[in-house]
């Protein structure tokens, strides 16, 4: 049966109804709250919505699902199977705002996907405007069709997920840290990374930042990767600096003098020769809390060689 398309305004609340039902998802089903995820449009900030907060929990290896559903149903939810035959159960319960609740095997390439999706749209907020104005137009469209309103948005959220998600990045660097939350902070709080996933208890996240992504794991906490008589003594990573591209170098930068960060390298415009073709960089250099050294540019496009 059809179902009508209920579009609302961003609502501040949303976020804190997620918080309460993750408590209660991880309480039910004695699952940390790592496993939970806020995912669909109530997680992106500013972003219209239907009234309903999508979750997304990852399922330790060797779980079964069949009794997650139990405990899930004796709390009220009503299961509404696996739709694209992925191994993902979807789960819903009433209320304002409702709530759809989604089982997913671990390594699931649809919470993965998930995932990319909502972080590009939570990185750039062109992106997240622009699906904002899709969603109205075809709200208006399919006033009372859900299901065409859904496969509608399809092409867009392939096209988005594509360039985004985890599975197309050949090489990530993971960087020793002495202290996983201070590390998490600089790099959330001040270069504007989100947090794809974690692992608490190993001192583990896992960051993004458009297309750049890199991981932080404590030292001392879960497997440490050292060098035998190597001392682990700051800075770390000696020899090494890592090129960040970034939208928005300057709001960076104002971050981190209010932070009373200082700069490595303070801004600068810099050209690389490819051939017959410079390079343009927009950049500076800061040290992470551990001594890393991350070099964040805007790009500044090609020109000839000689033509400056």
């Amino acid at each position: 049966m059809p179902t009508p398309v209920l579009l609302e305004g961003y609502d501040t609340a949303w976020p804190r109804h997620f918080e309460k039902a993750a408590d209660e998802l991880c309480q039910l089903l004695g699952l940390p709250v790592s496993a939970v995820e806020h995912v669909g449009s109530t997680a992106v900030a500013g972003l219209n919505a239907k009234p309903l907060i999508d979750i997304d929990i990852t399922l330790p290896e060797g779980v079964d699902i069949t009794g997650m559903a139990a405990l899930l149903e004796s709390a009220g939810y009503t299961p509404r199977g696996s739709r694209h035959g992925d191994g993902v159960f979807a789960f819903v319960m009433r209320g304002n705002p409702g709530r759809r609740v989604y089982l997913c095997p671990k390594g699931s390439q649809t919470h993965a996907d998930r995932i990319a999706f909502r972080n590009a749209l939570r990185q750039n907020a062109d992106l997240s405007f622009a699906y904002g104005l899709l969603k109205q137009e075809l709200a208006a469209l399919y006033p009372q069709d859900g299901d065409r309103y859904t496969q509608a948005k399809g092409r867009f959220i392939q096209s988005v997920t594509r360039a985004h998600v985890t599975k197309d990045v050949a090489l990530v660097p993971e960087f020793a840290v002495t202290d996983w939350q201070i590390s998490r902070a600089f790099y959330t709080w001040l270069l504007g990374f989100s947090i794809a996933y974690e692992r608490p208890e190993e001192g583990f996240s896992y960051l993004t930042l458009g297309s750049a992504e890199l991981m932080i794991d404590q030292i001392g906490i879960g497997r440490t990767f050292e060098i035998a008589g190597a001392a682990m003594e700051r800075p770390f990573g000696r020899g090494l600096n890592v090129q960040i591209l970034v939208e928005d170098v300057d709001a960076i930068l104002q971050r981190l003098a209010e932070a009373g960060i200082a700069l490595y390298l303070p801004l600068e415009e810099k050209w690389y020769r490819k051939d017959g073709m410079e390079l343009g960089n927009r950049q500076f250099v800061v040290a992470d809390p551990d001594g890393y050294l991350l070099r964040l540019f805007e790009d500044l496009g090609a020109r000839p060689v000689g033509s400056a």
